[in-house]
């Protein structure tokens, strides 16, 4: 679990636990790797994605206020 300049793998935790439930799912799933905040089109739909998911997540909770830090595309 070591990137090419043999530096510990970022969130190595989080993707055993992502492999593990792959795993079990039986799911064939293939990851690819893209340049991030590079105009991708599928990285830039995911970063809003996910960042709208923390937001909501954290208004539940009353953790922060992201009502500013949303990215629009």
């Amino acid at each position: 679990w070591v990137n090419s300049k043999g530096d510990p793998v970022a969130n190595m935790d989080l993707w055993k636990e992502i492999l593990a439930l792959l795993e079990k799912s039986g799911l064939n799933v293939e990851f690819k790797w893209v340049k991030g905040h590079d105009s991708n089109h599928y990285n830039s739909v995911c970063d809003l994605l996910a960042t709208a998911a923390a937001a909501d997540r954290a208004q539940e909770c009353g953790c922060h206020d992201f009502d500013d830090e949303i990215p629009t595309y």
